[in-house]
């Protein structure tokens, strides 16, 4: 159901809920009124009539008025037995009347009757008798029914004038957002950098439209983030491929030593290498980028020590490396297990690397206030200043990574700041004392 068919609904449903009770009110009035001014009229003829029927010579008259029978609401005497005695002629109900009061009942003809009962006693007379008075109500009744009408047409009228402007009032209304929602149908993917124009939106719809606009600008900051980032991923991954391409077709042009197709095959092998490095790489990026919340579950940092120990001990020990692990007992951190595994090993890996044989490389882990800060730190030859802000973007490798000659795609830092911020941490770089790099990764405990 659209708009503009639920606001006519409403306007159409209230106007007629709202006059359809002032017409019931009214009616209700109208009645209460017409009663009213009927039994003050049968009330008045009664009291005349009480006053001037008398007994004279044993017979029951009117006194000294023989107009007043002919004149005015038709009225009869009767006895307690309901024997009528005196009366005049007019409109009077079939079947005999009981009771005091007054009473709503239907003539011979069907017509509406009002009919006033009064016990009185007589002059000159000793019997109790019962006066009737009736005023027929037909005219009110008519009066009732055309009211009725009145109002049923009133009522029709005002549904379709009351329908009528609320669709109009929803066509003038609703203009604004037709013109936004053409605005936001034009839009494109190539075009993220125009903007909705706010101008004539109103209060409420230039809100929605400034909260678009800003939902376009990150929209574009990220489509221009994977632009950069397909772009350096197909440069990174050109060489390799080119690399291994070129020293194939060189290779098989004509026919050639065993030593130089071994030397031809190393190279191809060194290039393959870089290509599947990248490719995990980027695959571990991607997989960070999508990373949604997993289940956590309480890690035992002295126990994640331990696992790290047993996987990269060996390997320390063989490239001349002193691994230190240094986590007090007792300390507990609210993580994804196998997460926060891929991101000390990618940070434990880059120590390795990049710190010469004798080197230190150590991991720890402390509490810092309602938190835990993991830290992973070497002696290597670490990262300038002014390489500092750059170390996290994809594809980024500094002066270290040149120094050394250890291969890399520069992706390593990116991938732990993903993964971090998966789980709800920040990673920085600290100021190692004893030179190198500290890497330190911080998360709040639950």
């Amino acid at each position: 159901m659209s708009l503009r068919l639920k606001l006519v609904l409403l306007v159409l449903g209230l106007t007629t809920t709202l006059l359809g009770g002032l017409g019931l009110a009214l009616a209700g009035s109208l009645r209460s009124w017409t009663t009213e001014v009927v039994d003050g009229e049968l009330t008045r003829r009664a009291e005349v009539l009480v006053h001037e029927v008398k007994f004279e010579h044993g017979t029951l008259e009117l006194d000294d008025d023989d107009d007043l029978g002919t004149r005015g609401l038709p009225f009869r005497v009767e006895s307690e037995a309901g024997a009528v005695l005196l009366g005049s002629e007019g409109a009077w109900p079939a079947e005999s009347l009981s009771g005091l009061g007054f009473t709503t009942t239907r003539s011979r003809a069907g017509e509406p009757l009002r009919v006033l009962s009064r016990a009185f006693t007589p002059h000159h007379g000793n019997e109790r008798l019962v006066l009737r008075v009736a005023a027929p109500l037909t005219g009110i009744s008519g009066l009732a029914d055309r009211f009725r009408a009145g109002l049923l047409l009133a009522l029709l009228l005002a549904a379709v004038l009351s329908a009528g402007g609320a669709a109009l009032l929803a066509h003038w209304f609703l203009a604004p957002m037709r013109r936004l929602s053409r605005s936001v149908d034009e839009l494109e993917a190539r075009s993220l950098s125009s903007r909705l124009d706010t101008s004539g939106l109103g209060p409420e719809l230039g809100r929605v439209a400034s909260a678009l606009n800003g939902l376009l600008g990150r929209v574009a900051v990220v489509v221009d983030q994977q632009r950069e980032f397909i772009g350096r991923a197909s440069h990174a991954l050109r060489t390799p491929l080119t690399s291994i391409l070129t020293q194939s077709e060189v290779a098989l042009r004509r026919e050639r030593e065993p030593d130089s197709y071994r030397a031809t095959l190393e190279s191809i092998a060194a290039a393959s290498r870089d290509a599947a490095q990248l490719a995990d790489g980027l695959l571990a990026l991607a997989r960070a980028d999508a990373a949604a919340p997993a289940m956590r579950e309480a890690v035992v940092l002295t126990e994640l020590a331990a696992e790290l120990g047993r996987l990269f001990r060996p390997r320390a020990e063989a490239s001349g490396h002193r691994l230190e692990l240094e986590v007090p007992q007792g300390l507990v951190l609210q993580a994804n297990h196998a997460r926060l595994r891929e991101l000390l090993d990618a940070l434990l890996d880059n120590a390795l690397r990049y710190t010469p044989a004798g080197g230190l490389v150590r991991f720890g882990a402390r509490a810092a206030g309602k938190g835990v800060v993991l830290e992973v730190s070497d002696t290597g030859p670490g990262i300038k200043p002014e390489e500092r802000e750059q170390v996290f973007e994809r594809f980024f490798r500094g002066s270290a990574a040149a120094a050394t000659g250890q291969p890399g795609s520069g992706l390593g830092l990116s991938v732990v700041k993903a993964l971090a911020a998966a789980e709800g941490g920040t990673v920085s770089l600290g100021e190692n004392p004893g030179g190198g790099t500290l890497v330190m990764l911080s998360f709040q405990r639950e």
